[in-house]
């Protein structure tokens, strides 16, 4: 008669308000099959490690406190261990569908196939490595405009050029108007984050109008809108301020922007209110 052993180990991705309250897992002859439960209505993803696109790796939330899963041994990145016959998953909760971002969770579920113990369940924590993130798209193009992420959270005390970042890191999308002897403004617009292993896998930062996707603000984006710098000897810049995030199955996130070249410095401007 086989009995199984579950264990369940936790990894937290920085810190933030997901909860799960309850959760059960039941290991059969040929998958593993996964519930979870939640403090709230639930809209997220829940998939293995590195299989998010493949629909049958991946779940859903639809607004309820619950969702289900099943992962098959065979599939989803499910790995075996032939010496002490368990068969293991990487599993991945992100609290807003197709960006992990800080406070979302990731475990390691394992079931071991034992004829001599009883089933357990053990909850242990996991170290998580740093991830890395900002691999920057240029877009440069007569009159000189050029894209650059940046460490901080504030123009004026930028540090280094992103490269290796962790999820929640401060960060600056910046848009420089390198020359500005002719050209005294620029119109930042359509500017996107999307996944370097799926370009499907995209999000929207700042709108056609130069307006910040408010669905973001408080969350990944931090300015309140696109900010400026107009001053003489350094070069024109738009920026905001966003906390470092991925998305499922790619830790480099790349970004583009649309951007265009006013001669007024009073250009390009309708929709920009903040000024440093």
């Amino acid at each position: 008669m086989k009995t199984l052993l579950v264990i369940i180990a936790f990894a937290f991705i920085g810190c933030g308000a997901l909860e799960i309250i309850d959760r059960d897992i039941t290991c059969r002859g040929d998958n593993i099959e996964l519930e979870l439960t939640f403090d709230m209505s639930f809209f997220g993803d829940v998939y293995s490690e590195g299989h998010y696109i493949d629909r049958n790796c991946r779940t859903w939330g639809t607004g309820t406190r619950f969702v289900t899963m099943k992962l098959d041994h065979s599939s989803c990145g499910v790995f075996s261990n032939g010496f002490d016959n368990t068969y293991s998953v990487f599993v991945t909760i992100n609290e807003r569908s197709s960006i992990v971002k800080a406070g979302d969770l990731s475990f390691l579920i394992s079931c071991s196939y034992d004829t001599d113990t009883a089933v357990t369940i053990r909850a242990d924590n996991v170290e998580v490595g740093q991830l890395s993130t900002a691999i920057i798209l240029n877009t440069p193009s007569p009159p000189q405009l050029r894209l650059s992420v940046y460490e901080g959270s504030d123009l004026n005390s930028r540090g280094k050029s992103a490269g290796f970042v962790d999820i929640g890191d401060s960060l600056l999308l910046v848009a420089s108007l390198v020359d500005n002897t002719i050209y005294q403004n620029l119109l930042v617009y359509d500017c996107q984050a999307y996944s370097s292993a799926d370009e499907s896998l995209a999000i929207e930062l700042i709108d056609s109008s130069e307006c910040i996707n408010g669905d973001l603000y408080g969350g990944i984006i931090q300015t309140p809108s696109v900010m400026k710098r107009l001053s003489g000897r350094f070069p024109v810049e738009k920026w905001i301020s966003f906390r470092a995030f991925k998305f499922p199955d790619a830790d480099i996130v790349r970004f583009e922007c649309q951007a265009f070249a006013c001669i007024n410095p009073q250009e390009c401007d309708d929709t920009v209110r903040y000024t440093v």
